[in-house]
């Protein structure tokens, strides 16, 4: 996993530092120097974070953080000024007490100072990244049971919904406000590799195992049947997108598409 950040502590001061990160499968994080064009990275800061896999991480710019998860489960905050850690994020009770997963942690994304977690048992969990405590369970009520978590995104454009694909080719749609799965999509005999939203044309782009790449639009998506009597204590708490509106209901004239991706 590679990405980028912005920030670093001179002289007890904070100022802005492009630079790259990466985190490997020897369980540790390493802090690059943002090469010049034609120049190699250099390697600034290397820490270890776990004895296991890390197989994603992101950037938590408001917090000066890296969020990262690895192939026991859990999920940790690490300082990006001292490459410390800060806390993790934890089940307090149950089967998974004193991790995020019951499996390997797949993917992570922020949305203000909460961090969706996915994985290979099948969760999707919403943490509050200031506590370290979980503020909800994600939950799929469809036909067919939920796979492996491959990718997950947030669509600020319709009101923070969170767009995931699972490695047995589901798409899924999860209303934040109420936690629950509202629509979906199957594509049979394939695994979804990697996933995109385009805020334009309302289509999700995904890349698939098979060296193709579809684009559905949100209209060609499958409702879910709503959860009965949902009250006020399962509404997941407020995040940075639950103010942005929704967009307007797309055409019906749409279509599928399938490409060929480049060879």
């Amino acid at each position: 996993c590679v990405g980028e950040g912005y920030h670093r502590a001179v002289r007890g001061s904070f100022e802005t530092w492009h630079h790259l990160f990466s985190t490997s499968f020897d369980g540790c994080l390493s802090v690059w120097e943002m090469p010049l064009e034609g120049s190699k990275a250099k390697c600034e800061a290397r820490v270890r974070v776990s004895n296991s896999e890390l197989l994603t991480a992101v950037y938590d710019d408001m917090n000066r953080a890296y969020i990262i998860g690895d192939n026991n489960g859990e999920v940790t905050i690490w300082s990006v000024d001292e490459l410390r850690p800060l806390r993790s994020l934890q089940h307090v009770t149950g089967p998974t007490k004193g991790v995020a997963h019951a499996e390997a942690v797949t993917c992570l994304v922020l949305d203000g100072n909460y961090a969706f977690s996915g994985g290979e048992d099948s969760s999707l969990f919403l943490w509050n990244t200031i506590t370290g405590k979980l503020a909800k369970e994600l939950v799929y009520e469809g036909p067919d049971g939920f796979g492996e978590v491959e990718f997950i995104t947030v669509i600020n454009e319709r009101n923070g919904e969170l767009l995931v694909a699972t490695r047995s080719g589901q798409i899924v749609l999860f209303s934040q406000e109420t936690g629950y799965a509202v629509h979906e999509h199957k594509l049979s005999g394939v695994e979804v590799v990697c996933l995109c939203w385009s805020p334009h044309t309302e289509e999700i782009v995904a890349g698939m195992d098979n060296g193709m790449i579809m684009k559905i639009h949100v209209s060609m998506l499958t409702p879910l049947e709503p959860p009965q009597n949902l009250g006020d204590d399962e509404l997941v708490s407020e995040t940075s997108t639950q103010q942005a509106s929704r967009l307007a209901e797309p055409t019906p004239e749409e279509i599928l598409e399938e490409i060929s991706a480049p060879r």
